[in-house]
């Protein structure tokens, strides 16, 4: 009688490709991850050179970015004469003096008045986020936030006087199984 020829078992095979799948889909979400959350912040340092070194801007104080037709980089900032900027910067132009459009930033509602009017409109709503916006050359502030019904808004007041410029709201096909 021949002996049994040892066969490698097909279920360890098939765990085995399981978890060499999950284990390449867990490191490419880590790598994706990690590439968006760098370019969001590509070319800060390259216009915070710009800025310091061939503008009258002194003092950086933040840099947003937002993302309308356009990607623009918000940036508040003060300049020599400790002046304070709203600079919106067109990425899709090559960095230079035409590519920004500087306002004085006194001229305009801060995010703390904005913030509050909202506040005042929306009780029962949740901040989730809150950032200076641009479109079609509006500066602009966005909020986004949750209503008492769990409805998701994209709010855009104006930063000249806080009027509502635009709103998208968004509802969900599904519930949570805890709703």
């Amino acid at each position: 009688m021949a002996p049994k020829e040892k066969r490698f078992p097909l279920g360890i095979f098939i765990y085995m490709i399981c978890f060499l799948l999950f284990l390449f889909i867990f490191i490419y979400s880590i790598y994706v991850y990690v590439h968006l959350e760098r370019t969001k912040q590509a070319g800060n340092d390259e216009i915070e050179r710009f800025l310091l070194d061939k503008t009258n801007i002194e003092k950086i104080e933040n840099i947003y970015h937002f993302q309308s037709k356009r990607p623009y980089k918000i940036v508040y900032a003060k300049t020599k004469e400790n002046e304070e900027r709203i600079l919106f910067i067109d990425l899709e132009k090559p960095l230079d003096k035409d590519a920004i459009r500087t306002l004085d930033r006194k001229k305009f509602m801060s995010q703390q008045e904005i913030e509050a009017n909202w506040k005042e409109s929306c009780h029962d709503c949740t901040l989730k986020r809150s950032q200076p916006a641009y479109i079609n050359e509006k500066p602009l502030w966005e909020i986004t936030h949750e209503d008492e019904e769990q409805h998701y808004f994209m709010t855009y007041y104006s930063l000249e006087d806080g009027s509502l410029y635009e709103q998208m709201k968004f509802t969900r096909k599904y519930r949570k199984k805890d709703d």
